[in-house]
């Protein structure tokens, strides 16, 4: 396959893993399930088109779609990161290169959720001296 390929496969495989873990840094750490459908802050089930990652928020400029409440701008500087991110390593190294740091977005994004849950405590056996 010719380098675009990995590149542009890289780019959309990125916006939509980074979405997701933006989901998982959301509710992992308040206890919330990672099952069902997103929901906009008013309780409203968001529709497939409203969750596209990056032109979902561009559509709606930066607003819920229906209370227009603002969303966070972390939303989607993490998606156009997981982007640029696996587009360029798709570019870089192909295949590998895109696993690679899926792999390891979601390993930092889970450890994040876990600190961001459980916070730094220690579990030594001997109270942590």
């Amino acid at each position: 396959m010719p380098a675009w390929y990995w590149c542009v496969l890289g780019a959309l495989l990125g916006a939509t893993i980074a979405s997701f873990l933006g989901v998982v840094l959301e509710r992992v750490p308040r206890g919330l399930s990672l099952n069902g459908r997103s929901r906009c802050a008013c309780g409203r089930q968001l529709a497939w088109h409203e969750n596209v990652p990056i032109a979902g928020w561009l559509r709606t400029r930066g607003t819920t779609p229906c209370c227009r409440q603002r969303l966070p701008r972390t939303y989607l500087a993490g998606e156009a990161a997981g982007t640029l991110l696996l587009g360029g390593l798709g570019l870089l190294a192909g295949p590998l290169g895109i696993a690679g740091g899926a792999v390891a977005a979601i390993v930092i994004a889970t450890g994040t959720a876990h600190l961001r849950r459980h916070g730094t405590r220690r579990t030594d056996d001997d109270g942590g001296h």
